[in-house]
């Protein structure tokens, strides 16, 4: 059976994916400790990943696309509810900025360009993937991507939990509540 968005599904759980990957690199390798909004784009791209994979998995369900539409809109209104808290000319943002812009605008922009990639799926299936890529490495690379998507879910929980505790977040965090500080 031949499954349904194929080509779609991989770039929005790669793209969603990588985004969190590297939003992670940023938090231990420049000690950039999310916010409570920061935490729910996280969330959110999770959630993203999360219906790009059972879609793959499922041989192309509507159940994955509604996931993926409803987190996708999730996500770009709480990426655009900090954008809009960090608007005015003074601000400096929340964060380093990655090419320029924050963190959170690019999950803005993110979000948005995967509920574009979602409308315009059936026309990305008339590129035959399976032409290009064996079967057999199209299923090893849905099983990584699976597999980078649980270690990211195990490792968002591990630092959410160490830098909140079992308390709310702190709006603007200074350290981690469960670690030393630098």
């Amino acid at each position: 059976m031949v499954k349904k968005n194929l080509n779609a599904l991989l770039l929005i759980a790669l793209s969603a994916i990588v985004s969190n990957v590297i939003a992670l690199l940023f938090q231990f390798l420049y000690h950039e400790i999310p916010c409570p909004l920061c935490l729910l784009q996280r969330f959110g791209l999770l959630a993203i990943a999360y219906g790009a994979i059972i879609g793959l998995r499922s041989h192309g369900t509507f159940r994955h696309l509604v996931i993926i539409l409803i987190s996708s809109l999730f996500t770009l209104a709480v990426g655009l509810r900090q954008v809009f808290l960090h608007i005015l000319p003074n601000d400096k943002g929340y964060g380093t900025l990655f090419f320029g812009l924050h963190f959170y605008t690019w999950s803005a922009i993110l979000s948005f360009s995967l509920i574009i990639i979602l409308a315009i799926a059936p026309l990305l299936d008339r590129i035959n993937l399976t032409k290009y890529i064996a079967a057999k490495f199209i299923t090893k690379i849905q099983n990584f991507i699976y597999d980078v998507f649980i270690l990211l879910c195990i490792t968002n929980v591990i630092m959410t939990f160490l830098g909140c505790g079992i308390t709310g977040c702190p709006d603007d965090p200074v350290n981690y509540q469960y670690l030393p500080s630098h």
